[in-house]
């Protein structure tokens, strides 16, 4: 299926469903069309191993791959989406699957989801999209064993969470993302055994963030560990591993016998003015480690790690 134009009063599709229950969408090249697949008033409709193309430059101008409206228990797998604004979009979509999906080079999300409640994704790769996932007003959401690489730029994170709660991100990777994830009134989430690394910050907690509990995640080679607006902690962080962490281990536990304060001053800075990113690595940052020892009142006192991991976690 090819050239579909665009269509924006009938947001025109290669694939539409409307109204329908136990449908399969399965084995389809679609390329150049203005959206993908199409399901609307959806229930228990399969989508699987579809590849879905787009060479969209404006995000305006674009669709998305795959966008599904007001469902029920759909099944999103083994699909391939590029080019387009979003690679997979819900809204109001619930108790539904996405799995084992290849989403990457979209000009928005690789998948966005919004006032869809129960929904599992696992096992996806979201790589090189204008941002990795944003997943919005929700709750009950469960992200495990998920790949986000290289969403990079000036906006860019690799998950955006936004008034969600009750939610699970376990096992997934995030690796060379601007923000890895970007949290903004979540609360009651189990963050654990995911593996942050070579991002530019891996976590961007906001003020309005409580009762998450971060605990037993790997933390390699980030600039900026933690990121927050305020002086305030209302999560746990405990056991996770901070390469940064200088502490030591005198019962030979496994864990520092010092907490760990993961924010320093210069992330503090860098958030409320960020081209002051130019001074990383230089002398002026190391004199702020300097002051930030002397006068720790600069940063949140009771956002601390109580028992640091001396070594990383082998989770795969």
């Amino acid at each position: 299926l090819a050239n579909v134009g665009v269509s924006f009063l009938k947001e025109a599709a290669a694939i539409r469903l409307v109204h329908c229950a136990n449908a399969v969408i399965k084995n389809n090249r679609i390329d150049s069309c203005f959206f993908g697949i199409y399901v609307e008033y959806g229930k228990s409709a399969e989508i699987r191993n579809n590849e879905i193309r787009g060479s969209f430059t404006d995000e305006a101008s674009a669709g998305n791959a795959i966008h599904a409206w007001k469902g029920e228990e759909l099944s999103i797998v083994d699909n391939i989406t590029t080019g387009h604004r979003d690679g997979i979009y819900f809204e109001f979509v619930n108790n539904s699957r996405i799995s084992k999906n290849v989403s990457k080079n979209n000009l928005r999300y690789g998948l966005h989801f919004m006032f869809s409640n129960d929904d599992v994704y696992e096992h996806n790769l979201f790589k090189d999209n204008g941002a990795g996932v944003a997943v919005m007003f929700s709750r009950n959401i469960t992200m495990t064993s998920n790949q986000f690489i290289h969403n990079w730029g000036g906006a860019a994170y690799g998950l955006l969470l936004k008034e969600i709660s009750d939610g699970k991100i376990e096992r997934n990777k995030f690796i060379q993302n601007t923000i890895a994830i970007l949290a903004e009134g979540a609360n009651r989430l189990k963050m654990s055994e995911n593996v942050f690394k070579l991002n530019g910050t891996a976590m961007n907690i906001k003020g309005n963030c409580m009762d998450n509990v971060i605990q037993r995640n790997n933390f390699i080679a980030n600039t900026f560990e933690v990121v927050t607006n305020t002086k305030s902690n209302l999560n746990h962080y405990s056991e996770n591993y901070w390469s940064n962490y200088s502490g030591y281990d005198r019962n030979r536990d496994g864990f520092g016998d010092v907490p760990y304060r993961p924010v320093n001053l210069f992330a503090k800075v860098t958030n409320e003015v960020p081209s002051a990113t130019f001074l990383l690595h230089s002398p002026f940052v190391r004199l702020m480690e300097i002051a930030e020892k002397i006068f720790p009142q600069f940063i949140p006192e009771s956002l601390i790690d109580d028992l640091p991991k001396m070594a990383a976690y082998e989770f795969y």
